[in-house]
């Protein structure tokens, strides 16, 4: 328990305040039946339920906002007759009805969470309307290795599978039969026991295998209805037609179908039916104690948060749940990658990936976690539009929806690693980093306390009906939250707190009662704000995930006059309005620098998933250099890269997450059309994976802090290229791993075969004279002389073969740079478009050099490499004061 809180005094009123607009629906719900079906009926009481839903949604109450949104689903389905059975949905409503308010004074009074209650009751909605169960979902978890110890299949009783399919077939007809006079309420005793033997004949015949537990359990949810402890609701009627799908896919099917997956799903809701009945028959208490039943539903007090009343776990609740969550996303995977491996129909893999993220985001919702759940919910949309916009969609449509799977996967995953009781998960990944100072954190921690103020006056102004003395002090509040957002540069959201100010100002205290689609906007609005600024004061932001998005799609809903300052759809979705810092920064060291242990599991499970990663980056990579128009490749490569990212700040390996991100973020900029790949974003990807393995092993050696220099260097390089400067690379690798780096450049090189077009905007102005090159000497005389490798000395200590390996490496370059040179002399030269392949020469000469300690290579390599450049993104002729290239 804890102390009464505010929040919870403040709830109190909510309880009162739900009674009455749920009597006022009930009454509506009851003139639709008594009135011949008037839809007009059906309507007020569908407005308001979502009343309800609106005011538990300002309140936080996570449980009543789930349950009100399938309570008006279910009014919806009903307007669009799509309930086959409008009796039960009536019925199932009026249980709603009294169930909601006993459901919120339960959180209030005890301060605890009780997923069961909810459960069965949010499993009726679904099924009248024809969706999976909550009870199929992660939050319900059972112990299932008892089943596991069974086979699949058994010979014995299946040796004359003729036999067998035959008395599967007649047992189908009967089973079927009884259950459509039992759903007609026809001889409800003896249809009962019906299916009571056939189900028991099926138990017999499938002894020892799998399927005999399936039938076990079927038969006590059978015995429970007929003895009452079960009840007979829609959703077991659901189950019991599901089980009669199987009998009758065994039928025709035969052996094959046994080999098939066993229907997990079904078996979980059914056992879930057994878990909340009275151990009444011994049949129902030993299946109880054979799946650990009692454990299966998670329970925990409440606590208070900033985010409002959170659940609060043990963390084997946590663990279980987290394991459980990344099955179904696996699962998830698995479905999409099949059909881009094997096609097949689309609509059919829709149809089986949409229950999967049904499943995740009910779990989500029933442990309230509802910023993960509307993640969920949105890549389940963005997929669904995606196969109805598209006839067969591929890797390219497909790839974002996989990306987002991989942030919800590793979400959960630091949930579990940082997990806090009453925390909430966050998805951390992808995000704008923000550095405030003291004085800017004391601002928008100042800034939150006023938005909680803000929040509790416009419950009391709900609450009140319309009362605006709650609402006098609120638009001063809005006025100084959008200045001091203003002072630390946080301009979208300080203008949404502008555009509500005014909001409230023009109609909320000008005597104009709000609908309740104003008022979902506005409290969309700020809770958008609220969760943006959590994010910033915990180092986060997830601007680009759609926080901000949803405080703007809410203001956009809210109408004012004369905004000033424009619309917010002036401001870039994707780009913060003004940043607090540079877009990429240095990475600041996080837990694992500051003398913190990682878990050693933890650091194993990361270096074995990094080196995956690097080695689908050598495939991947040089297969979309060779090929630039390889959507699958490029999308491929960023993803990789978003991996090692997210991977790398869960684990705590802080600087080859950063890293990652930095170059992802050249990725998306490039896949959003707004960066044209260059020979330099090339080179930051280059010289990135020649790093990785090093960081890799310092990593796995608990020296990370040691890599700060080179990591910080190349994510600078990623940001100059982002602005359209050239990146320099300062750094000289490790002595330990010069020979594994040259080794990998060389593995590299041999699947590049060009590289793209030098289209990054260079410099206006060009200072010559930065080359010192002999004026006398020629084109053929300069890289001759540079070319002579084999007769530099080899550094003292250096190992022979990473010699070996420079030397050849570096006569392939200058047989490209030779060539060049020799088509200047012919006077055939027709500019650097044409060219890449001499960029791609020098740039490597350059880092193959550093790499076996040829400074003075390196060095000529690299001015070279600028010079070029410089003059090439330029598109101005090359000047007669170039002797080292000497065109006349």
């Amino acid at each position: 328990m804890f102390e009464s809180s505010r929040h919870v005094q403040g709830l109190e009123w909510l309880v009162g305040e739900v009674e009455a607009s749920l009597t006022e629906a009930c009454n509506a719900l009851e003139s639709y039946i008594a009135q011949d079906d008037d839809v007009s009926q059906l309507r007020f009481c569908k407005g308001h339920i979502h009343q309800v839903a609106g005011s538990l949604k300002i309140a936080e109450c996570h449980g009543g906002v789930l349950l009100g949104e399938q309570m008006e689903a279910l009014v919806q389905g009903l307007l669009d007759d799509k309930i086959a059975d409008r009796e039960a949905a009536v019925e199932v409503l009026l249980k709603a009805f009294i169930e909601v308010p006993r459901y919120l004074q339960n959180c209030i009074t005890n301060c605890v969470d009780e997923p069961s209650v909810l459960i069965s009751i949010l499993n009726d909605h679904r099924a009248l309307r024809n969706e999976s169960l909550v009870s199929g979902g992660s939050v319900f978890n059972p112990d299932l290795s008892f089943l596991d110890s069974l086979p699949g299949r058994i010979d014995a009783p299946l040796a004359n599978e003729k036999v067998i399919l035959e008395l599967i077939d007649r047992l189908s007809h009967v089973y079927q039969y009884a259950l459509l006079d039992l759903s007609k309420n026809k001889e409800a005793a003896v249809n009962l026991n019906k299916l009571l033997k056939v189900l028991n004949r099926l138990e017999e015949v499938f002894r020892g295998a799998r399927l005999e537990q399936m039938w076990r359990v079927a038969a006590a949810v059978l015995g429970g209805l007929k003895t009452g402890v079960v009840d007979s609701g829609p959703a077991v009627k659901s189950l019991l037609w599901g089980i009669d799908s199987h009998i009758r896919k065994l039928a025709k099917e035969g052996i094959s179908a046994l080999d098939e997956a066993f229907p997990a799903v079904l078996f979980k809701n059914l056992l879930y039916y057994l878990t909340v009945a009275k151990p009444s028959v011994t049949s129902i208490a030993t299946i109880q104690s054979d799946y650990k039943l009692d454990q299966a539903l998670p329970s925990g007090a409440l606590v208070h948060m900033d985010d409002g009343l959170i659940p609060s776990y043990d963390r084997s609740v946590i663990n279980a749940l987290v394991k459980s969550l990344s099955e179904e996303i696996e699962l998830a995977k698995a479905k999409l990658n099949s059909y881009l491996d094997e096609g097949g129909n689309p609509q059919q893999t829709l149809e089986n990936v949409v229950p999967v993220f049904e499943r995740i985001a009910d779990t989500l919702a029933m442990v309230g976690q509802s910023r993960l759940r509307q993640l969920v919910q949105e890549i389940s949309e963005s997929l669904t539009a995606t196969f109805s916009e598209t006839e067969f969609p591929g890797a390219e449509e497909i790839g974002p929806v996989a990306t987002r799977l991989v942030d919800l996967d590793i979400a959960l995953k630091s949930w579990l690693v940082n997990y806090q009781k009453g925390g909430v998960v966050k998805d951390d990944l992808a995000e704008t980093t923000y550095l405030l100072d003291d004085a800017q954190s004391s601002l928008v921690r100042e800034v939150r306390n006023n938005i909680e103020t803000i929040k509790e006056a416009v419950v009391g102004y709900i609450s009140s009906r319309w009362d605006s003395k709650f609402l006098l002090d609120i638009p001063a509040l809005l006025g100084h939250i959008g200045g001091a957002l203003t002072l630390v540069d946080l301009e979208r959201p300080a203008r949404v707190a502008r555009h509500l100010q005014r909001y409230v100002s023009q109609r909320l205290l000008g005597e104009t009662e709000p609908d309740w689609s104003q008022l979902d906007a506005l409290a969309d609005a700020i809770t958008g704000i609220e969760f943006y600024l959590e994010e910033i004061a915990r180092g986060n932001s997830e601007d680009r995930r759609g926080l901000i998005d949803i405080a703007e799609s809410g203001i956009a809903r809210l109408p004012v006059e004369d905004i000033v300052g424009g619309a917010v759809d002036s401001v870039p979705r994707d780009v913060p309005a003004s940043p607090v810092v540079e877009s990429v920064v240095e990475p600041e060291p996080e837990r694992a620098l500051e003398g913190e242990t990682i878990d050693p599991e933890l650091v194993d499970i990361f270096v074995e998933e990094a080196s995956e990663i690097l080695g689908g980056l050598r495939e991947a990579y040089p297969r979309w250099q060779r090929t630039r128009s390889d959507q699958e490749a490029l999308v491929t490569v960023r993803r990789f890269f978003h991996s090692l990212k997210g991977s790398g700040r869960v684990a705590g390996a802080t600087y080859i997450g950063e890293l990652g991100a930095a170059l992802e973020e050249l990725f998306n900029r490039h896949i959003d059309g707004g960066l044209s790949w260059s020979i330099h974003a090339d080179a930051t990807v280059a010289e990135s994976l020649l790093l990785i393995p090093r960081l890799i092993e310092s990593f796995k050696a608990g020296r990370q802090q040691e890599e700060a220099s080179p990591v910080s260097q190349l994510v600078q390089a990623a940001q100059a290229v982002l602005n359209g400067e050239i990146p320099s690379f300062d750094y000289v690798p490790a002595e330990t791993t010069k020979a594994s780096s040259a080794a990998l450049l060389a593995e590299t090189e041999e699947h590049v075969d060009e590289v793209g077009d030098t289209t990054v905007g260079a410099p206006s102005e060009f200072i010559e004279g930065e080359i010192a090159v002999d004026a006398g000497s020629t084109p053929a005389e300069t890289v001759a002389e540079i070319g002579e490798v084999s007769e530099v000395a080899a550094p003292k200590g250096a190992e022979s073969d990473l010699q070996t390996i420079f030397a050849a490496e570096a006569e392939e370059y200058l047989d490209v740079l030779s060539g060049f040179v020799s088509r200047l002399g012919d006077n055939v030269y027709s500019g650097f478009g044409d060219e890449p392949t001499v960029f791609r020469a020098l740039h490597m000469l350059k880092g193959s050099a550093r790499v076996a300690e040829q400074t003075a290579i390196g060095e000529v390599a690299e001015a070279l490499e600028g010079t070029l450049s410089q003059w090439g993104n330029s598109a101005r002729a090359l000047p007669d004061t170039l002797p080292f290239i000497g065109l006349q």
